[in-house]
């Protein structure tokens, strides 16, 4: 976010320049503040980033930014230029009045939306530590599905055997399916919360996994009633299609137990609803690729299997669980005849 023109005072975000007036000032005490006086209006400093070291490193500073920009979007040159043990001080440098509280800003996710595909953890740190900074704001449904969407796209980046995997599709779910409780016609929320659900069957025994199952199934058919071509959500249809295609025949007979009936789903249905995720999908999609290789090894098909590996081979810089994942669907296609 911070270029390397920070030691002159100045840096370039989005193209627009902004000085940075003695930010390095904010120091240790920015941890002991307790309210931040703007446009003499005294709010809670628990709301922004604590940097706590004396000289703070780069990464501290763009913290600071980052949140100021959450909070003051287009106002993002109101940087803290005074520090004392328990007021930080900015109506003097700059008296334009900003009555909005914290919580009243929230309204405004411009810079979280631009940041949080390519930098889901520190989203996720930022939003965090808004939703822990009132009982209030707990309810803000923008904030809630946003967290429950950095969560997803940050332990997308893990790979299955870290924990903080699990924990975090377990956090995040508990985040989408609270803001479309209090919202069920908020299209994001119910998407995420069809998402997450899903992910975190992921994580369940035979039972639970099956009952999860049937619940994404219904808010995953609605999400799609209202976002037709939603990449995300047709990929978790089709992952949802290719999971009941290879059920074992215990999970079956479990399912038959307790519904009455099989869930349905063929891999076909699934490679269908994959390459409309690929026709969709503004970008290059590793997961989705993947699963579409998936399918067509199931299908016998090595050809087509091996195209859309090649396609994975070629986007710069996969992460874990992306460069996992190509290694195990490669030995399961070389194996085809």
């Amino acid at each position: 976010m911070i270029s390397s023109e920070i030691s002159s005072g100045r840096y370039e975000l989005e193209e627009r320049p902004y000085t940075l007036i003695q930010i390095f000032r904010v120091g240790r005490r920015m941890g002991d503040c307790s309210t931040v006086n703007i446009g003499g209006t005294l709010r809670r400093a628990t709301c922004f980033p604590r940097v706590l070291a004396d000289r703070p490193k780069i990464e501290d500073v763009e913290r600071v930014a980052f949140c100021f920009l959450l909070f003051f979007d287009d106002k993002a040159h109101y940087f803290v230029t005074n520090c004392c043990a328990s007021v930080v001080d900015i109506s003097n440098q700059y008296p334009q009045q900003i009555t909005q509280s914290a919580t009243e800003k929230m309204t405004d996710f411009a810079e979280v939306d631009k940041a949080i595909d390519d930098n889901p953890k520190v989203v996720y740190e930022q939003l965090k530590e808004i939703y822990d900074s009132s009982e209030e704001i707990k309810t803000n449904i923008d904030l809630l599905w946003r967290l429950g969407k950095a969560c997803f796209l940050w332990a997308n980046t893990l790979q299955k055997k870290d924990p903080k995997k699990k924990l975090l599709i377990l956090e995040g779910r508990t985040y989408a399916t609270s803001a479309y409780t209090i919202d069920e016609n908020n299209a994001e929320a119910l998407r995420w919360a069809a998402i997450l659900i899903g992910s975190a069957t992921d994580f369940l025994g035979p039972k639970e996994k099956i009952e999860q199952g049937k619940i994404f199934k219904a808010y995953l058919d609605r999400a799609i009633k209202m976002q037709s071509t939603e990449y995300s959500l047709l990929h978790s249809r089709g992952r949802f299609s290719y999971e009941v295609a290879n059920l074992t025949w215990i999970e079956k007979r479990l399912c038959s137990a307790l519904f009455s009936e099989v869930p349905h789903g063929t891999i076909d249905e699934a490679l269908s609803d994959f390459l409309e995720a690929e026709k969709y999908s503004p970008f290059a999609w590793p997961e989705n690729l993947l699963y579409i290789a998936r399918c067509y090894a199931v299908m016998k098909n090595k050809e087509l299997a091996k195209k859309y590996l090649e396609k994975v081979e070629m986007i710069e810089h996969l992460d874990e669980a992306e460069a996992e994942a190509l290694i195990e669907v490669k030995a399961v296609v070389s194996k085809l005849r």
